[in-house]
């Protein structure tokens, strides 16, 4: 995955698309986090957020910022790990992202309880949930939504069908009737 994600970034490099460097740094950055190369990771995401910054996107800057945070999380440093996720989170409300938020109260949620800090732990725990039992009802309610459609528009078939077979056999009757 390292391989691509660095192929990815020198075509992005070469095309000037910026917006494509944002992604293929943090998911650099994520991939060294994965291996547990630390420096690297936190490199490559202080160069995406750099990029991101520069260019106002602050979706982006928000994902970055909670990678941050949770790379300093891995590190021991809660000081930085809440510094950067607590910015993340404040970009993420800023734009609406549930998404965002949630990551972000989860960072700040583990950072708290590794620094015994467990009230703020519970805290963001109770915030980040309510944030993911908001977005799973979303979910359910667009899955709804859709077997509704779904069997409205079967029913609706099922009806057109009935009603082409009562014209069918009225008109074989006539049919019948004038021979």
């Amino acid at each position: 995955a390292l391989e691509y994600f660095i192929r990815s970034k020198n075509i992005n490099e070469k095309s000037g698309l910026r917006s494509g460097l944002i992604a293929s740094y943090n998911n650099i950055g994520n991939v060294y986090k994965f291996l547990n190369d630390i420096e690297h990771a936190l490199e490559n995401y202080k160069t995406a957020l750099h990029i991101a910054d520069e260019m106002d996107r602050k979706h982006s800057q928000a994902v970055i910022n909670n990678n941050i945070g949770h790379v300093y999380l891995l590190m021991g440093d809660s000081k930085n790990a809440v510094y950067y996720s607590e910015k993340s989170l404040v970009l993420a409300k800023s734009i609406g992202s549930l998404d965002a938020q949630e990551s972000a109260y989860f960072t700040l949620t583990n950072t708290y309880k590794k620094s015994g800090k467990y009230k703020e732990a519970l805290s963001s725990f109770e915030n980040a949930m309510t944030i993911s039992d908001s977005t799973g009802n979303v979910a359910k309610q667009k899955e709804i939504a859709e077997l509704q459609l779904t069997y409205d528009f079967d029913k609706k078939a099922a009806i057109e069908k009935v009603e082409q077979e009562k014209k069918d056999a009225l008109a074989a009757a006539e049919l019948q009737r004038q021979k």
